[in-house]
């Protein structure tokens, strides 16, 4: 993950992609401590399509689906990267 953007709607995060991952392949944990929300994500399986070269897609989940109140606090703990991770 290279990229998080997170609003009042919910977050936004840039995953490395051949073209064949999306938002159906992510999936996330929440955890709350001290009245803060902890958000992890994860991939469902490896990247296993080869045709195209690594790119970034952005996939955006709401503050709903990750059962956040609007205006908790949230951290992200999933590092960052420069490159596309493989």
């Amino acid at each position: 993950m290279r990229l998080v953007r997170a609003g009042s709607e919910g977050l936004v995060i840039e995953i490395a992609s051949r073209g064949c991952e999306g938002r159906p392949d992510i999936v996330f944990h929440v955890e709350r401590r001290g009245g803060a929300a902890a958000v992890a994500f994860a991939r469902r399986r490896l990247q296993t399509c080869r045709g195209n070269p690594p790119g970034w897609v952005q996939v955006a989940f709401s503050r709903a689906e990750l059962g956040l109140a609007a205006g908790e606090p949230v951290f992200v703990l999933n590092p960052l990267a420069a490159g596309p991770d493989r």
